[in-house]
């Protein structure tokens, strides 16, 4: 429900700096043009758990909210320490990736805007869970 109030203050903001242009077609009537500019808003909050959590094989880092507004879509781009991480599987409510120890990959990719909440689980490869940097990008298509 935040995202939706982000939206419609935005808006409402755009449209009350929106310049108006007023255009005469006759003398007896009057029409506006309104034209309104609303910014392209993204962002990733992670909630970490204050102990990660093993599950079996995976281990539960926390949550996080993904939001973005951008009418063509994004993606959502995991970047850790090159070298590292090779074979570990980086899952989220149902998307997952494999990574090859390159420093960053695709997790998500939409085709619209979006806001959601996930859960975020590493399934570490065979060097474990080597890296103490994992951060999640949004990049507007």
């Amino acid at each position: 429900m935040t995202a939706v109030r982000t939206i419609a203050a935005a808006f409402a903001m755009c449209v009350a700096t929106a310049p108006v242009v007023a255009q005469s077609q006759s003398q007896s009537g009057m029409s506006f043009s309104l034209r309104a500019t609303v910014p392209v808003q993204c962002s990733v909050r992670f909630q970490p758990n204050a102990v990660p959590v093993n599950r079996g094989e995976s281990v539960d880092l926390g949550r996080f909210r993904e939001y973005c507004n951008a009418p063509r879509g994004y993606r959502l781009v995991i970047t850790y320490t090159p070298g590292t991480l090779r074979n570990a599987t980086v899952q989220a409510d149902g998307d997952s990736v494999t990574l090859d120890g390159s420093g960053r990959a695709v997790l998500t990719q939409a085709s619209g805007p979006r806001s959601r909440e996930r859960s975020l689980q590493v399934i570490p490869g065979s060097a474990g869970f080597d890296t103490d940097r994992l951060q999640l990008d949004i990049v507007v298509n």
